[in-house]
C-alpha cells in the first residue's frame, strides 16, 4: 500500500469492542474494530481474508505503561506482543473497505487485571522508518464477558528513536551499583531518568529527583555515568534507563541485574601492592562513610611528592595507582616513601618502597 505524507498531526481513528469469555485453562479474547481504523492520510486501513495491514495484541507488561515500538516494529521497555492478525481478517461485514478487523485470541495470559492494548501498522509487514503506526488506549481485564469502547485514538507519522543507545550496564561494587551507558546518537534528546526495581516484573521506582542532561541533538558518542548509593548487601535490583524527548516522550531501556554489596563497616588503607615496586603500584583503601578524601605521596623527609586524591567519594571500596612521578611528571629516584590518607575523622600513614 502506498502511503500519503501528510504535514503536521495526522490522526489515526481507532475505535475497538472487546469481549472477554474465560475458561479454566486459558482466556480468549475477541478483539473487533466496528468503527475501522484509518491510515495517516484519513482512508481507511485495508485488507482481506487473507492478507492485510498489521494488528497487534500487546500486554503493557507490570508497569502498565505503553512503550512506543522501535524502529523495527519491537515492542520495547516491558511490553510484550500476545498476537497479531490483520485488516480485514474476521466475522464482520465489510471489514476490507472499512479498515475493520476481528480476531478471537486465546491465551493463559488473559486474566483478571491484565492490561492489553492494539497497535495497527499501515504495513503488513512492519519494516523500519517508512510505517506510521497508532495505539489504542490501555484496556484492563475484569471479567468473563465485557464490552468496551476505546473511542478515538490520535497519533503522529512515524519518527525516529531519539536515542540510540549502544552500551548500557551495571556494575556493583561495595555499597553503590554504578550505571553506565552509551549512546551513538540522540535526537531532540532532553535527558535520562533511572529508574529501579528489587524484581523484574514488579513496579519501577524513579531514582533521580532530577533529569541527567541529555545531548538534545548529537551525531557523536556521549557517555553518561551515574551511582546508586542505596543498596544492600545481596540484595537483587533491576535498573532501567529512560530517555526523555523535549517533546516529553519516554523510552524505557531493557532492565539490567544487579546484586549489591555490603559497603564498608570501617575506614582502612591497605599497604600497597606490589612492594617493593617498580614502576607502578596500587593503593587500597575503603570509606565507611561519604567525605573529602585526601591521599598524597611524601618523601621520607616529609615532602610532599605527589597528590593522588583531592576529591569528594561516596562510602566504597577504591585503589588507585601510583606510576612513581611527582606533581610534574617526572619519575622519583628509588628509595622509601610515605603515603597518607585524609578522611572525616580518619587519618592513616604507611611506608612504600621504589626499587629500580
Amino acid at each position: 500500500m502506498k502511503i500519503k505524507r501528510l504535514n503536521g498531526i495526522l490522526t489515526l481513528l481507532l475505535l475497538i469492542q472487546f469481549v472477554i469469555v474465560s475458561t479454566s485453562s486459558s482466556g480468549t479474547f475477541e478483539a473487533v474494530s466496528n468503527e475501522g481504523c484509518l491510515d495517516i492520510d484519513g482512508s481507511y486501513l485495508i485488507g482481506n481474508s487473507n492478507s492485510g495491514d498489521l494488528v497487534q495484541l500487546i500486554w503493557t507488561g507490570p508497569d502498565g505503561n505503553i512503550n512506543q515500538a522501535d524502529e523495527m516494529g519491537n515492542a520495547t521497555g516491558d511490553d510484550v506482543i500476545i498476537d497479531s492478525t490483520y485488516i480485514g481478517y474476521g466475522t464482520l461485514t465489510g471489514l476490507a473497505a472499512a479498515g475493520r478487523f476481528s480476531k478471537t485470541f486465546s491465551n493463559e495470559i488473559f486474566v483478571t487485571g491484565l492490561k492489553i492494548y492494539v497497535r495497527v501498522w499501515n504495513s503488513p509487514v512492519v519494516n523500519g522508518m517508512q510505517d506510521a503506526f497508532g495505539n489504542s488506549q490501555i484496556y484492563v481485564l475484569s471479567g468473563e464477558i465485557e464490552f468496551h469502547n476505546f473511542g478515538q485514538v490520535q497519533t503522529v507519522e512515524r519518527q525516529s528513536t531519539p536515542v540510540e543507545l549502544s552500551f548500557f550496564n551495571t556494575i556493583t561494587e561495595p555499597g553503590k551499583v554504578v550505571l553506565k551507558w552509551i549512546t551513538q546518537s540522540e535526537t531532540e534528546n532532553l535527558g535520562f531518568h533511572i529508574y529501579r526495581c528489587e524484581s523484574i516484573d514488579g513496579e519501577k521506582q524513579r531514582l533521580t529527583d532530577e533529569m541527567i542532561d541529555g545531548a538534545i541533538n548529537s551525531q557523536s558518542r556521549n557517555e553518561y555515568k551515574w551511582i546508586d548509593t542505596q543498596v544492600e548487601d545481596n540484595k537483587v535490583y533491576y535498573y532501567w534507563l529512560a530517555d526523555v524527548s523535549t517533546a516529553g516522550d519516554v523510552q524505557f531501556s531493557t532492565a539490567r541485574k544487579a546484586i549489591g554489596l555490603a559497603k564498608p563497616t570501617e575506614y582502612f588503607i591497605s599497604q600497597n601492592y606490589p612492594n617493593p615496586f617498580n614502576p607502578t603500584t596500587s593503593i587500597k583503601y575503603a570509606l565507611k562513610d561519604a567525605g573529602k578524601v585526601k591521599l598524597a605521596i611524601f618523601n621520607i623527609r616529609g615532602q610532599l611528592v605527589r597528590n593522588l586524591v583531592d576529591s569528594q567519594q561516596t562510602a566504597g571500596v577504591y585503589n588507585f595507582q601510583w606510576d612513581g612521578k611527582d606533581e610534574n611528571g617526572t619519575v622519583v629516584p628509588s628509595g622509601v616513601y610515605l603515603y597518607t590518607i585524609q578522611v572525616n575523622e580518619f587519618k592513616m600513614t604507611k611506608k612504600m618502597s621504589l626499587t629500580k
